[in-house]
């Protein structure tokens, strides 16, 4: 077990076997687990040193890599498959290098040919999602969207993520995650910023101190802050209208949905107001499929675009908060250039859409990503 008084507790097994540093077996370089926003895995990376060959042969993939972590003791047991692992001698010693992947691999892998009749997407996301990890934590109980939906030989990772797609949350967006401890986590986003909006799960402040609120988190040091304008998401950000006809009725009509700001007190997007949509792939709805299918995919893949338009990336050192996770509801204030006072153009609400915790010897460094749709103020030829 490796600890760092005040800071973090890390342990790890392999094949049943603990590599207890103070055995002096293993000698940790370093250990990254990062898990993001969507339907993949979470991943581990890591770099190690091992002495004994038994040990060193007990890394492969059939062997589970079990992580264990918490700030004073350990909390949190999480397993990872190793995919791809390197040896490389070094003196009397081995240096080990492996990837893997959250212990869920027949979610990647087994193709599956199901019908989930007169149900939810959310309910049928939430049936299969059961199935491969340990909780589903939800703040939707269903959507409105009852249908047959079908799983045509597809993965049940593949299922999820084209379900979710058509998920009818009128003026909102359905949002999925699967974090480091194994829990799958849907997210209402108007529903998020309605419950938590006022009291954010964290608060990333810029200054350096050791008081503040259990959830305030002192960052430190550089930070990036990057835009993706309008145009470079012109596929999706400005929308595509759908041209649609009902099979049954012969009627048509033409799908426009029109995403509002949810994060930001602003009415626009970062797009430019002279640009205008393109025309999707006209498409068909049938009797299977609920009224507002078509509405509902519209809705969602625009969403998709426009609230990763501005991300922030920071970090902060020598704290584990163990607890946060992707999704979570975060404020960040960005001081201006003189540090006197806050900077409105990037301060506000934002999704927590990547964590990296990076454990090492001696210290332990989380990097976060924050998205949102717009800036505060925002002007300009913009809709």
């Amino acid at each position: 077990m490796l600890k760092i008084e005040g800071q973090f507790v890390l342990n790890l097994s392999i094949g049943e076997i603990n590599l207890n540093d103070a055995q002096s077996s293993l000698d940790l370089q370093e250990i990254e687990m990062i898990e993001s926003v969507g339907t993949s895995l979470p991943v581990i990376r890591g770099t190690l040193f091992v002495r004994e060959f038994q040990v060193r042969a007990l890394f492969h993939e059939g062997n589970k890599l079990v992580v264990g972590f918490g700030q004073h003791e350990v909390d949190i047991d999480t397993t990872f498959i190793m995919t791809n692992i390197s040896v490389q001698r070094v003196s009397a010693q081995y240096l080990i290098t492996f990837t893997g992947v959250y212990d869920a691999l027949s979610y990647l892998s087994e193709h599956k040919q199901r019908a989930y009749p007169n149900t939810s997407a959310i309910s049928a996301i939430k049936t299969v999602a059961k199935a491969h990890f340990h909780h589903v934590d939800s703040n939707i109980a269903e959507s409105q969207d009852k249908q047959t939906w079908l799983q045509p030989n597809d993965t049940d990772k593949k299922f999820i993520s084209d379900t979710w797609l058509y998920a009818d949350l009128p003026n909102s967006m359905p949002m999925v995650a699967i974090n480091t401890t194994g829990e799958f986590l849907i997210r209402d986003l108007q529903t998020l910023v309605a419950k938590n909006g006022s009291d954010p799960h964290w608060r990333f402040l810029p200054n350096i101190s050791s008081e503040g609120l259990k959830n305030t988190i002192w960052y430190s040091g550089d930070y990036l802050i990057n835009t993706n304008s309008g145009f470079t998401n012109h596929w999706l950000g400005y929308g595509n209208a759908l041209d649609v006809r009902d099979r049954d009725l012969g009627e048509y009509e033409t799908v426009l949905e029109e995403p509002i700001p949810q994060l930001v007190k602003a009415s626009a997007f970062p797009r430019r107001s002279d640009v205008n949509g393109r025309r999707g792939t006209p498409q068909w709805l049938n009797d299977n499929q609920h009224a507002r299918y078509w509405h509902a995919y519209h809705q969602n893949i625009t969403s998709l675009a426009l609230f990763s338009t501005v991300t922030v990336k920071l970090s902060y050192s020598d704290t584990l908060h163990s607890d946060m996770k992707v999704l979570d509801l975060a404020s960040f204030l960005e001081a201006d250039s003189s540090n006197s006072q806050v900077d409105k153009t990037h301060t506000g609400l934002y999704i927590i859409s990547k964590i990296s915790r990076k454990f090492t010897k001696n210290h332990i460094v989380t990097t976060v990503e924050l998205s949102r749709e717009s800036h505060e103020g925002i002007t300009g030829d913009i809709r």
